[in-house]
Parts: structure tokens; sequence; C-alpha cells
């Protein structure tokens, strides 16, 4: 690095380090406490990080940062180090109750001293810091030492500071999308195999349109984030699609149609089959109408390990999209990514319930899900009743799907929930002899006390679906319909 560009100050208070809302790490964080959660995505090497400085103390490595006005700096490396130092000094800062008892502990067997003052390297030079940043990163330690970044964590870092990188360009702006989304992206991801799918023509086809620095949807943001989630799903760490299954031209598109059709969104996306009008209506002459380099990657790039998968890859070009593609309720978990309620303190029972139904893998513990989803659908009816308690008056015990029947026209009434999400709701929560809805709400409660009746994956994740705009709408009176 440029030695001289940067200057030492000793002694910042922790309160003037501000996290990076794009560091690669964090990617989209929409303030300081969402910086913190999504650090904490990986609670494991975060706690082993802060075990670390609580018995060894900070490590020698600087922290980078950017100065600010007021005195305050954006830390642009060492987001891990100060967010650790952050915990250990102020557990409460974990929205997670059970693990800021962990940072609590850590603290209390703490051999040094946690530092609430850490001396820092300054520059307002911006490519200074990114050359220094990029050069490091070469060690994990298991979480305790500093962290290589992949192509996806390079790429993430260059585009959130306004740098286009020279690859994953495309790849990367509709990934970061999907993070302001509220849609989580692996730091694992593989973003070499999405980016030779991914060219301008399918950025289109799949609802979205190139804007420089930025990709924008083309279509309602409610459908363009279910496409990216379907997207994050399919091509992320043990998706079921991988550079063969998309390889030609053929196959992406019939991918893309795989998806649309089994979004619902086939009729949104329809575009003209010939190239001779150019994209988006402009003349073919149009210099932004070549083809681009990300449309020559998508279709004929290469990467590292191309070498092992030719021989693959020769035998299934031409052949078709042939990879069976998960519809919309098969995922891992019951939750879907994009579900992310606020909760208030006094409802942390409610936060600790969605998180062990993201945790749970539904086909390894169908009966836990079950009642995990039940109580969790309690929790938020009664939510919704405590705020609203004047007009809907209180629970009726043990008439659980009449209160939220009830919440749930309140809900409509105020522009909560639409018209479609509305019937969607009352049909599940009917009694089981008023609908031939092969599972509602009772039907939870005969898993808890039938001996006879056991849940499945599919019928658990289309429930979760079609109530899932209820569920939103009791922690948040703001929503409304796209």
């Amino acid at each position: 690095m440029t030695r001289n560009a940067f200057v030492p100050v000793w002694a910042v208070p922790l309160e003037k380090l501000l996290l990076d809302t794009k560091n690669p790490r964090i990617r989209a964080g929409h303030d300081q406490s969402d910086c913190i959660e999504r650090l904490l995505r990986k609670p494991k090497q975060m706690l082993a990080l802060a075990k670390d400085i609580a018995a060894n103390g900070l490590s020698t490595a600087p922290i980078l940062v950017e100065p600010l006005k007021g005195k305050k700096y954006v830390v642009w490396d060492g987001n891990r180090r100060i967010t650790a130092l952050k915990l250990l000094n102020a557990p409460s800062l974990c929205g997670n109750k059970a693990l800021a008892v962990q940072f609590a502990a850590a603290a209390a067997k703490a051999v040094v001293q946690i530092p609430s003052k850490v001396d820092i390297l300054a520059s307002p030079d911006k490519q200074a810091l990114l050359k220094e940043v990029l050069a490091r990163h070469a060690g994990a330690l298991e979480g305790a030492g500093q962290l290589t970044w992949d192509a996806l964590l390079r790429t993430m870092f260059l585009l959130g500071h306004k740098n286009a990188p020279a690859d994953y360009r495309l790849a990367g702006l509709l990934l970061m999308w999907a993070e302001e989304n509220d849609v989580e992206v692996d730091d694992a991801f593989p973003i070499s195999t999405i980016h030779r799918f991914l060219n301008k023509k399918s950025l289109e086809k799949l609802g979205f349109r190139d804007v420089s620095e930025a990709v924008e949807p083309i279509i309602e943001v409610d459908a363009a984030a279910r496409v990216v989630e379907r997207l994050v799903q399919d091509f992320g760490p043990g998706g079921r699609v991988g550079v063969n299954d998309v390889y030609d031209q053929q196959q992406q598109n019939a991918y893309i149609e795989s998806i649309l059709v089994e979004l619902g969104l086939a009729g949104m996306q329809e575009k003209p089959r010939s190239d001779q009008s150019g994209s988006r209506g402009k003349p073919s002459n149009d210099p932004s109408n070549t083809p681009s380099t990300d449309a020559a990657d998508g279709a004929r790039g290469r990467s590292d390990d191309d070498d092992e998968e030719e021989p693959q890859q020769k035998r299934r070009r031409g052949s078709g999209y042939r990879a069976t593609h998960k519809p919309e309720w098969d995922r891992k978990s019951i939750v879907r990514p994009r579900f992310k309620p606020e909760f208030p303190d006094y409802m942390w029972k409610a936060e600790e319930v969605l998180r062990e139904l993201r945790r749970t893998k539904t086909e390894d513990a169908l009966i836990a899900t079950a009642a995990l989803f039940r109580m969790f659908v309690e929790l938020s009816t009664k939510a919704y009743y405590r705020r609203h308690r004047s007009a809907l008056g209180e629970p009726l015990q043990g008439e659980m799907h009449k209160n939220a029947l009830a919440a749930a026209a309140h809900m409509r009434q105020y522009g909560r929930l639409d018209q479609g999400e509305l019937d969607a709701t009352t049909r599940r929560f009917k009694e089981k002899s008023q609908s031939p809805t092969p599972l509602q709400y009772a039907t939870l409660n005969d898993y808890m006390h039938s001996f006879k009746n056991m849940p499945d994956r599919q019928s658990l994740h289309i429930l979760w679906g079609e109530i899932e705009p209820y569920l939103e709408a009791c922690w948040d009176d703001a929503r409304r319909p796209e």
C-alpha cells in the first residue's frame, strides 16, 4: 500500500467506529444494528473471534478506516473485529438473546482487558483503501483469523465501493439486489456458476434490466424477489443447478421458462423471439444491442475448473435443460429467506421460535416443524391482537383460528392484506369441515394430538406460503400489498 496515504489515530472509542454497510460479509446493511445481525449469520465464527480476543487480546493487524465528519470513521477492514469488540463490551447489541448470553460469558471469562478504544489507520484515499483491503484476507483459523475472500466477496466489496469488477459484474449486481431485498446469499455462493448463465438478455427474461451501477426489476418487486430467491436456491451451495445444466443458450432458455412457469410468472416475461427489433425496442445496430462480454461468458465462458467438466458439457450441449427444478415450496426450511419480521423486545419468544424454525430442516423433523409452526402462528396472532386490542378484543383461548380470521379481516380493512391474500388466509383458517383444502391451521393441532396423522414437508411448506402475508402483517402495521 502507499503508506503515506494512511495516518494513525490513537484510542478511538468503539462508538465512533461505524461498520461498513457495504462490507462484503454484510452486503446490504440498513443500519448499524442490521450490520451486526448480518455478521452474526455466522455465529460460530463470531463467537470464536470474540473468545480469541477475550483470551489473547486484539490482533496487531491494523483496523483500516475512512474518516467521516464528526470525528467518526467507517471501517473498511476489520468489521468482524470491531463487531466482536462491540458485542463483548455490550452483549445487548446482539438481537439473539441466547447468543448475547454467550458473548456476555466470553467477556466475563476474559483473560485480558477487553478494549473499549482501539488504534486505527485512517485514509481519505479510497483507491489506497481498496488496494490495501484487497491484498489482505489470507488465513481463516476457524474464524479467529482474518477470513479469505473468494470471488463472491471480492465482487461484493468492489461493487459496494462503486468499482466495477473485471469479472462477475452482472451476477454481483443481481446478488447485491437480492441482499438489499432480504434474500440472503450465502458467503460460499458459487458466483462463477451463475455468471456463466447470466447476460443482459437472460437478465431481462428474468425480469430485470442493467442500469450501469445496479440492476432494477421491470416487474413487481415482490415477483422479482421470488425469482431471485429461486436463483439463489438453485445455484447456491447444495443447489440443483450446476454449470452443465445451463451450459448453452437452449438450456438457459429452458431453465428460465421452467422457473417462471413454476412461480406463476410466465405471462409477465414474454419477449420477442427475433433479435431483429433489438433489445427493448432498440434498433439492431444500437451499440447496447451487441452481445456483451457477459453474454459471451454466459454461453462459452471458462473457469479454473473447466477442464474436469468439459467432457460432460460436450455431451450435454444442445440437449435442452434437463435438471429437475424445485417448485416454490421445495426448500430445506419451512421459512422463506425473505420473511424477516421485526420483533418488539417483549415478544422475544416468537423470535426464538422463528430462529429454530429457520435452523430446522423440515424433512428431518416434521413433527417439530409442525409444532413450532403452530406456536409461531399463535404468537404472531397474539402480537397483532396486542396492538389492536380495542378493535379486536382479547383473543379467545382455544379458538385461535377464529382470532386469526378476525385479525385477517381487520388487516384487509386497513390495506395490510390484498383480497387474494385475505382469501388464502381465510381458506386456511376455516374449520376443516368447511373447506376441501387438504391442510389448514386446524390440521396442525391434529398433528399434536392424533395418534395417526403425520405431517409432510410439501403440505407444511405450502401452508406457510399461503399464510405468510398474514404472518407478515401480524408484525408490521405498515405492510401494504405490492
